[in-house]
């Protein structure tokens, strides 16, 4: 307690001064700071927790990398299929007296860019290990044999579907794609004119080269990659028709 003028002690003083020190308690004296190994020890947890976040968002990222190089590629076929079953006009000009696309470059061209004809047929060209997908359509029947012409009158533009990490492409196609009658380095995939008849590699009919054993009715172009070894296939089937991702 404490003492008056009088010497005397006040009743109480001493509850208050033990119960401000309660209030206020001394630093350390009831909560006690955390030691160095409790410290080094969260630390640790935190960085294994940390890893194994990092890990996961490269692993997602690597997911999509490759989802998204097989959704675009097997749009482009789909695009190229609605294209011919729609009949889808192109833009043409003239090369002398034959009809050729001017979609994409009009360098061929004797004349105007600005005609639009409906192709034959439409038509993709996908080769093993390669980047890019190449669209084009038939527009001339002295051009139209099923293949793209090599002079690049029926182009219609190329598109690119894998995509990696900092400009290096870590999905790739498989060396070889797999048919239901072996492998093949390059598919040249058709659409006919309003009926949308898929073929690959056409070959043994009219309009097309003669045949080298026989013509796919299947084709599976299989996407890789690099850094998982993870893959999605594209599968085309020339019976139904269908268009798949797998």
């Amino acid at each position: 307690m404490q003492s008056n003028r009088f010497g005397n002690r006040e009743p109480g003083t001493g509850n208050r001064e033990r119960s401000q020190k309660d209030r206020f308690p001394v630093p350390g004296s009831l909560f006690p700071a955390f030691t160095m190994a409790e410290l080094l020890v969260s630390i640790a947890i935190l960085l294994i927790i940390a890893v194994f976040v990092a890990g996961d968002v490269t692993r997602t990222k690597y997911q999509e990398e490759l989802a998204s190089s097989a959704r675009v590629l097997a749009e482009t076929f789909r695009d190229q299929q609605a294209r011919a079953l729609t009949v889808k006009s192109i833009s043409t000009c003239l090369e002398g007296a034959v009809n050729i696309s001017c979609e994409l470059s009009t360098a061929a061209c004797t004349g105007a860019c600005d005609a639009t004809i409906p192709p034959y047929a439409t038509g993709v060209t996908i080769a093993s290990a390669a980047s890019n997908i190449d669209r084009w359509a038939e527009v001339d029947a002295t051009l139209f044999d099923h293949r793209p012409d090599v002079s690049g009158r029926e182009a219609m533009g190329s598109r690119a579907f894998l995509t990696g990490t900092a400009g290096t492409a870590f999905v790739t196609v498989d060396p070889d794609m797999a048919t239901d009658v072996g492998t093949i380095s390059t598919a040249y995939v058709t659409f006919d004119r309003q009926n949308g008849a898929m073929r690959v590699n056409a070959c043994g009919t009219p309009n097309t080269p003669a045949c080298i054993g026989s013509e796919p009715k299947t084709l599976e172009i299989v996407l890789r990659h690099s850094r998982t070894n993870q893959t999605r296939t594209v599968r085309l089937n020339t019976i139904t028709g269908k268009i798949s991702l797998e």
